[in-house]
């Protein structure tokens, strides 16, 4: 579940990234070295800023080849296939209860009247 990148002269781990949900599988750099993209078994792109270990932007791939593209930064959704929301929704912290709650995402508009402090994109499949 995470990537770790090296100091190829030091044998130094410079960053550990945590936020695959299952073996990351492959990697690449890109050619300037300022970004790190990740590939995982749990049916996600991850790119990463290879600076701060910042995710920037996750890519999904859904069932029936449905996908969606997320801005980590933002937290808010790029793109989606017609069928996409089947697959995502809302992860809302309810700060009455004290937990994480996940709403179905029907629609990429505003989320429905609550009072939380957190809102997120889950990936619900």
């Amino acid at each position: 579940n995470t990537l770790k990148l090296w100091d190829a002269k030091s044998g130094r781990c410079l960053l550990t990234l945590k936020e695959h949900s299952d073996w990351v599988n492959s990697c690449a750099f890109s050619p300037d070295g300022s970004q790190v993209l990740s590939a995982s078994y749990d049916k996600t792109l991850k790119l990463w800023d290879a600076k701060s270990g910042r995710c920037l932007l996750t890519l999904i791939n859904g069932p029936d080849l449905e996908t969606a593209a997320i801005n980590e930064t933002e937290g808010r959704l790029i793109w989606a296939s017609p069928d996409a929301w089947k697959f995502l929704g809302w992860r809302v912290w309810d700060k009455d209860r004290d937990f994480w709650r996940i709403l179905p995402a029907e629609t990429f508009g505003p989320l429905p009247g609550n009072e939380t402090d957190k809102v997120a994109l889950a990936v619900l499949a």
